[in-house]
């Protein structure tokens, strides 16, 4: 890939942009640009035509969902973004009105930059036809979203204490099914959640 993807990344958080914003750049594929709230996104997407914009679905002035049309509406049709929605609450009805507003992916925030990156890439190089659709799927960022998916399901809020422990320990036993594997799990995720 010769071409750097372009990125905004609209959050309230100045901690939350700045942290995607340094691992993107750092993984080397991606030129970034970050700001607060709706009205200075809307702006920006103007002035650098992103490939992507990640935003959260509450900003300052504006929510995701309007944000997408914001942006859609100031943008030429051939260079409209895709969009990833985050958001620290697990709502089937954000991720139903994000989808309906155009965007590629809802996240559940802590993101995993790793696999945020992957999924831009993806897309990225499906929309440049350099990448068909269904070639080199990444199961295990499918396991990922599926397994999100299910805790949903289930009724368990995202932003409850407890949340991102299941959702690794389920990740876990799906990457390594062994038995004998158990005891190792439970040490990595007391390590990693600071638990008894």
């Amino acid at each position: 890939m010769t071409d750097k993807i372009k990125v905004l990344i609209a959050d309230q958080s100045r901690q939350f942009c700045k942290d995607v914003h340094e691992y993107l750049v750092r993984e080397g594929s991606f030129l970034c640009d970050d700001c607060c709230d709706g009205a200075e996104a809307v702006t920006k997407a103007r002035a650098i035509q992103p490939d992507f914009v990640i935003c959260d679905v509450w900003l300052p002035g504006t929510d995701g969902v309007r944000l997408i049309k914001a942006i859609n509406d100031v943008l030429p049709k051939d260079r409209h973004p895709e969009y990833i929605v985050t958001t620290v609450v697990g709502n089937q009805n954000i991720y139903i009105e994000a989808d309906e507003a155009g965007a590629a992916y809802c996240m559940v925030k802590p993101l995993d930059n790793e696999v945020l990156a992957e999924r831009m890439k993806r897309l990225y190089n499906m929309k440049k036809g350099t990448l068909k659709p269904g070639a080199h799927i990444d199961r295990d960022n499918d396991i990922e979203t599926q397994v999100t998916k299910i805790i949903h399901q289930i009724g368990v809020p995202a932003h409850i204490k407890g949340y991102q422990y299941l959702r690794c320990a389920i990740l876990m036993a799906v990457a390594d099914r062994s038995q004998k594997s158990t005891k190792r799990r439970h040490r990595a995720l007391k390590g990693r959640y600071a638990t008894r």
